[in-house]
């Protein structure tokens, strides 16, 4: 790949989703945990149709593994941007993970858009691809095939500015 005229790296940084995984993982775990202090400790069967206490145990066990594999799945997402002189590249780590083209002559026509619309990962449409981690504010390219990709950015002007650099004009609106 040449000289870079912009390079991004996005992660998820909200709050609120955090917020949202964290408070399933606590209901999830304080189950489990509820399970094990009523089952185990107390003696008292947890639930209408109690687990052996073996059962409770690897139940605690797994809903820990599973929150603490969710928080690392969650730190590992990211999406990386890159215009250099032949185009776009885009990966989304780690479904992603080979660096993916769009060559500059498979471009018709692109903008900075933004939408209300707030999809987060990857989305697929009858025509168009979206990958975003964070915002309201993508790239979008229309390809010479019809096709449309969406790329989430957290710097708008300077991607604008990378890509009038790319196609040495403005972009289509």
């Amino acid at each position: 790949m040449s000289k870079s005229y912009f390079e991004e790296s996005q992660k998820f940084t909200q709050w609120w989703l955090w917020m949202l995984l964290l408070a399933g993982l606590v209901l999830f775990i304080g189950i489990a945990s509820a399970g094990v202090y009523i089952q185990i400790i107390k003696g008292t069967p947890f639930g209408n149709n109690p687990m052996s206490d073996t059962g409770v145990i690897i139940f605690f066990v797994i809903s820990i593994v599973f929150g603490l594999a969710m928080i690392f799945i969650m730190k590992s997402f990211h999406l990386e941007t890159k215009v250099d002189r032949l185009g776009i590249s885009y990966r989304f780590l780690p479904l992603i993970r080979k660096w993916h083209t769009v060559y500059r002559q498979d471009i018709s026509e692109w903008s900075v858009v933004k939408e209300c619309v707030f999809h987060y990962g990857i989305h697929y449409g009858l025509n168009s691809k979206t990958l975003n981690i964070n915002g309201d504010t993508r790239l979008l390219l229309i390809l010479a095939s019809g096709k449309k990709l969406y790329l989430g950015t957290q710097k708008p002007e300077e991607l604008s500015q990378a890509m009038q650099k790319l196609f040495d004009r403005q972009p289509v609106n």
